[in-house]
């Protein structure tokens, strides 16, 4: 007897496997979109708190990069939304998210 992975669940009729194809492409262009959005509100809770430990220059470095990085996750937003490939703008985020905690590190390295 065959026997199908049950972690797929992949329908064996043609027009079934369209739709089940159709939807773990939407599905992952959701989660993309729900952690591109995750990092962006984030960058929000920076942007707008207090930062009573820094000084007044690492505040505005602070909120000048976040709103940079803002810009760029929401572009990224906007061409997923678009419909541009998920694996594409994946990595264009991926990108960013890493520039953004190279730059936090960076900054926060004891100067010599």
């Amino acid at each position: 007897m065959k026997t199908k992975p049950i972690a797929l669940d992949m329908p064996e009729d043609e027009a079934e496997l369209a739709g089940w194809l159709e939807r773990l492409v939407v599905g992952e262009r959701l989660e993309l979109a729900r952690r591109i959005t995750e990092f962006r509100q984030g960058c929000s809770v920076l942007i707008l708190s207090d930062h009573k430990p820094l000084t007044a220059d690492d505040r505005a470095w602070l909120v000048e990069r976040c709103r940079a990085w803002v810009a760029k996750l929401d572009a990224h937003l906007a061409f997923l939304e678009s419909g541009q490939p998920a694996a594409t703008i994946r990595d264009q985020a991926d990108a960013t998210i890493h520039a953004l905690i190279a730059a936090l590190r960076e900054r926060a390295k004891p100067m010599s």
